[in-house]
């Protein structure tokens, strides 16, 4: 298992299979949770997979990040993976993005139909 990173939730491939992940809680030294997506995007645990040997800070990956910031995510960890495939996420939608826009969409329909 990787070294522990910080003292907050991490996450860690462990075990799990391709799509999921499991997180420990003081930076790596708590007990673990069950093989999960745990509202992570499909790229976030695409990097956690990749790197086996380090337990991913929580901020590092969670929610937000889109294709500009994982390209910079890649180019700050520098390994021969994320050179690898510094470009994989070139069409990744932010979390904020991707859940906005169909939150507003929503809210807009409910507004029509009370006629708001």
């Amino acid at each position: 298992m990787a070294d522990r990173n910080g003292d907050g939730i991490v996450y860690h491939r462990s075990d799990c299979s391709e799509g999921y992940v499991r997180w420990y809680g003081f930076g790596g030294d708590g007990p673990c949770s069950t093989c999960e997506k745990w509202g992570l995007s499909e790229e976030s645990i695409k990097f956690i997979h990749q790197h086996p040997d380090v337990n991913t800070r929580w901020e590092t990956v969670f929610g937000d990040c889109d294709a500009k910031g994982w390209k910079n995510r890649r180019n700050e960890c520098g390994c021969d993976v994320c050179k690898q495939h510094l470009e994989d996420e070139a069409k990744s939608e932010s979390f904020i993005t991707q859940y906005g826009q169909w939150i507003g969409s929503w809210a807009n329909k409910f507004a029509d139909f009370l006629g708001l």
